[in-house]
């Protein structure tokens, strides 16, 4: 795009870096051709902790407090990888009930996280409604770690051979509740998003990404089978008691 009085054909624009007391901080080094991104350069690290350096000097037990903090939107997940190498190393294989019971609030714990990211894009669209919609199922699963752990986000609810607490009544209650309607209201959250004309506009054809890049970029999860890869770890290689599910 030509600019009269512009001797540049490109503009170079940072994005961030944000404040450090804000979460998930980095730079992007933007070169912009009008509204089109042509290159970008991540600069990232502005959050760095030292974390695998003082997990090297504590105690396994003690390590597990720093991968809450790793990912708090999808903590127990984090808990749960860490939990699968380490007890493999101390040779401590944990009951098949505390196996059964880490799958269900990792699983749990993975919803919530992907309903943040749903919420938080809707909202750098323009959409304010699908946040209030999704932040309030989220609301439910937060009741469920909480009455697990004590905790809302930072649940410490896993440990080296167990867990915090057993199911007890009013948490499979909880569970039980929150199954019974999520499907409906995530169809609702669905419609809220797809026929959307701000939604369409802003989204289709943009940031494409093609299946051989997300492959080499070492895309996973639900980036990854968007760009047209069948590929599930849960599947693949099964861990927990992935393999006793469909």
């Amino acid at each position: 795009m030509e600019i009269p009085g512009l001797t540049k054909k490109y503009v170079e624009l940072n994005m961030g870096p944000q404040h450090p007391s804000t979460h998930g901080v980095l730079r992007l080094k933007l070169t912009l051709d009008g509204e089109t991104v042509k290159s970008v350069e991540p600069i990232i690290g502005y959050l760095h902790r030292n974390a695998e350096k003082i997990c090297e000097l504590d105690y396994y037990c003690d390590s597990l407090l720093y991968f809450d903090r790793m990912d708090y939107v999808n903590a127990l997940g984090m808990e749960a990888g860490y939990l699968e190498a380490a007890e493999k190393l101390l040779g401590i294989p944990p009951p098949e009930r505390v196996l059964w019971i880490r799958t269900i609030m990792a699983e749990l714990s993975r919803i919530a996280s992907h309903l943040v990211w749903a919420g938080a894009f809707g909202l750098d669209l323009g959409m304010l409604t699908p946040f209030f919609y999704v932040f309030d199922l989220r609301e439910k699963l937060l009741n469920i770690f909480t009455e697990a752990s004590g905790s809302r986000l930072l649940t410490n609810y896993m440990s080296i051979g167990g867990v915090y607490q057993d199911f007890n009544d009013k948490i499979i209650y909880l569970i039980k509740e929150f199954l019974n309607t999520f499907p409906k209201k995530l169809e609702e959250v669905f419609n809220l998003f797809v026929k959307n004309d701000i939604f369409i506009s802003r989204t289709k054809g943009i940031g494409i990404l093609e299946k051989d890049v997300a492959i080499s970029y070492g895309v996973t999860g639900p980036m990854l089978r968007a760009s047209g890869v069948e590929y599930d770890v849960r599947k693949a290689e099964p861990y927990l008691v992935y393999d006793k599910l469909n």
